[in-house]
């Protein structure tokens, strides 16, 4: 059932791609100072996303030190600067993958906190500049150093058959949370860990009670953020799946959506 928002809200988490990065991939004025304004009230502000801790750290920097971060769809948290958790894929899970790829002619990165290990990486799609995640290239998983820790793995092919095969055969042999880019490819995480489980732990860590946190995202992977949350919002450019669960819509991510919403909720409080 859709709610009204309450005044009382102490806490936003946001997603990154498609809520408060414009469509160019940068971070506008426009909402940098809105998130400014929101955290100088007192307020707490999170990044929540599925992309590496470096990526939204570069991001939280633009704003400011006391942006919290949640990484890796869930598989990293930090509750502070010094105090980051990870969730690595088991060890088994890295060797049955390294079987399951003999024969697949798509691309798979194995990410770490610290870099990205790429396989057959002819698209270049899912790479970052070195100075901020840096990449080694490998024939073969068993490269990966084994002190390595992954946190998590994606898959590519533009053979959608392969992608479909290949995610069916893992579901079925170990468990993890997968997230899906329609049958271009995958991503996969360790156990049950996501952007809600991850919500969840930083609320508790922090005190906040759920009817003081706001999430706001576009995208599917935004699903598990929004049934952790007290109150959930979708950009006018979400999915509908996402739209169908928020209890509000806003703006599109390119024209301010952020930025109007959080001067509301001060404008209110």
């Amino acid at each position: 059932m859709k709610q009204q928002r309450k005044s009382r809200i102490t806490m936003v988490v946001s997603d990154l791609d498609g809520t408060l990065l414009s469509s160019d991939g940068t971070l506008s004025k426009e909402n940098r100072d809105a998130v400014r304004r929101f955290l100088a009230k007192g307020h707490r502000f999170y990044l929540a996303t599925g992309r590496p801790y470096a990526f939204a750290e570069v991001i939280r920097n633009e704003i400011s030190k006391e942006v919290g971060i949640i990484s890796y769809n869930g598989a990293c948290i930090e509750y502070s600067e010094k105090d980051v958790v990870k969730y690595p894929l088991p060890e088994e899970t890295v060797g049955m993958i390294g079987e399951k790829l003999k024969g697949f002619s798509g691309e798979a990165y194995f990410k770490t906190f610290s870099r990205i290990y790429a396989w057959k990486a002819k698209s270049g799609l899912f790479l970052y500049p070195e100075e901020m995640i840096p990449t080694v290239h490998i024939g073969a998983i068993e490269e990966i150093p084994r002190e390595e820790k992954i946190l998590k793995m994606l898959f590519y092919s533009t053979e959608n058959a392969e992608i479909l095969a290949l995610r069916e055969c893992l579901q079925k042999e170990h468990h993890f949370t997968r997230t899906d880019y329609g049958n271009l490819g995958f991503e996969i995480v360790s156990g049950d860990h996501n952007k809600g489980t991850a919500l969840l732990d930083v609320m508790k860590r922090l005190h906040v009670p759920k009817e003081e946190v706001l999430a706001v995202g576009d995208g599917r992977n935004d699903v598990d953020l929004f049934h952790a949350a007290g109150y959930r919002v979708s950009m006018g450019n979400g999915d509908e799946v996402l739209k169908s669960i928020a209890d509000e819509e806003i703006g599109h991510h390119d024209h301010g959506g952020i930025a109007k919403l959080l001067d509301e909720i001060m404008a209110s409080s």
